[in-house]
């Protein structure tokens, strides 16, 4: 079995989550893929090159601590898998998700969460084209404001797939139930 590469980042600014600052969020992201790459690249915050199946066991311990208010990625559908299981047992659960998938002649994001979060997303997607990644990045504050996938909506995109993309990517965010 093969690991999968991963880039963390734990941004430094706090984020407000229904008008309770949260100390901490979690950026993770696949480094194969040039959309994920970029998503990461757009956020700041300290990062390391890991290999997943190594890290998840520090993650385990850090999300027993309660470190995060927040986990977001950019990821394929496996790594959140994995990520999800271990939050999980730690009191996070899904409070939104988004599915990019690539076609021949576009990309179709099916976003899943609180309806005025998906709306404004799914408003802010159609205008991004392709940079869609980056425009998912820099709405780290909105997504934490969803908290449940509740709604559903699908954007479709006239866009050509990147070189080095995967043709499918999932977008999530873990919240700590307080």
């Amino acid at each position: 079995m093969c690991a999968v590469p991963l880039v963390a980042k734990v941004m430094a600014e706090s984020v407000s989550i229904n008008g309770v600052n949260a100390n901490k969020v979690l950026v993770l992201t696949d480094t194969q893929c040039s959309d994920a790459l970029s998503f990461g690249r757009y956020l700041s915050g300290q990062s390391f090159n890991s290999d997943l199946l190594a890290e998840l066991q520090a993650l385990d311990a850090r999300m027993e601590k309660g470190e995060y208010a927040s986990i977001i990625g950019l990821t394929r559908g496996s790594t959140r898998f994995l990520i999800e299981q271990y939050a999980h047992c730690h009191g996070y659960h899904i409070s939104y998700e988004g599915e990019h998938a690539y076609d021949q002649k576009a990309i179709v994001h099916r976003l899943s969460g609180s309806p005025m979060v998906i709306d404004n997303l799914a408003a802010q997607l159609e205008a991004s084209g392709e940079d869609w990644a980056r425009q998912i990045a820099s709405s780290v504050e909105l997504l934490c404001q969803s908290c449940t996938p509740n709604s559903v909506k699908e954007v479709s995109l006239a866009v050509q797939s990147p070189v080095g993309a995967t043709g499918h990517l999932v977008s999530w965010m873990l919240r700590k139930t307080v």
